[in-house]
């Protein structure tokens, strides 16, 4: 079997017990391989979640602090990231005006992007959502083919750092170099190059998918 994504399963059960008016007798705790950053928190916090376990995280922690690439003990490097993680939670509970995580946990600030609007209204219901998206079928056909290794060893990303065969970004080489030629030299030819290829060339944003009239 597959793993489900865990902010869907989390967000749709805590639905279904607000529906049987069971919510405040239960607590959900997302045990999540997933969720390994400050933003996967934060996600799974606001749509309901009392506790978040980054099992897998941890488990990197232990095996880079026995493989002597991490300095310290196995506890103090969980305890670090642990911090690390709940003071990037409070600093987007700020951003908001929340003081309190009980005001944040359920309250569901955010906005869906890029999901279509049958998804949202069963597995998050009342987020706000102006774009439509991909169907629970794509998640799931999407979802599967992460989890199907290509290989035995796990590619290491391209989330963070441009890669020549990751994920695309607006800022990789090309653009980049462009960007630099035309402020060291004040060519604005080299400029509009620049600006050509992070605005006509991709879609990397969404306002590459839109159209202005003037």
């Amino acid at each position: 079997g597959y793993a489900m994504p865990i902010l869907l399963a989390v967000s749709h059960v805590h639905q279904l017990l607000i529906k049987e008016g069971l919510r405040m007798r239960t607590s959900i705790v997302a045990l999540s391989g997933e969720a390994r950053e400050v933003h996967h928190i934060a996600c799974l916090l606001g749509y309901g979640a009392n506790a978040v376990v980054p099992y897998l995280a941890q488990r990197t922690i232990e095996e880079l602090v026995q493989n002597e690439r991490l300095e310290g003990d196995i506890s103090e490097n969980v305890q670090t990231y642990t911090d690390t993680l709940s003071e990037g939670v409070i600093k987007v509970m700020a951003k908001m005006g929340i003081s309190t995580v009980q005001s944040y946990q359920g309250a569901q600030i955010f906005e869906a992007v890029g999901l279509s609007d049958e998804v949202v209204e069963r597995y998050f219901t009342g987020t706000q959502t102006k774009l439509s998206g991909i169907s629970l079928e794509m998640i799931d056909k999407e979802n599967k083919s992460r989890q199907t290794p290509k290989s035995e060893y796990i590619e290491s990303g391209s989330t963070f750092q441009w890669r020549k065969q990751g994920q695309r970004h607006a800022f990789n080489p090309t653009s980049i170099h462009l960007l630099q030629h035309a402020c060291r030299l004040n060519d604005y030819e080299k400029f509009k190059a620049f600006s050509n290829e992070v605005n006509h060339k991709r879609t990397d944003h969404i306002r590459h998918l839109m159209t202005f009239k003037s």
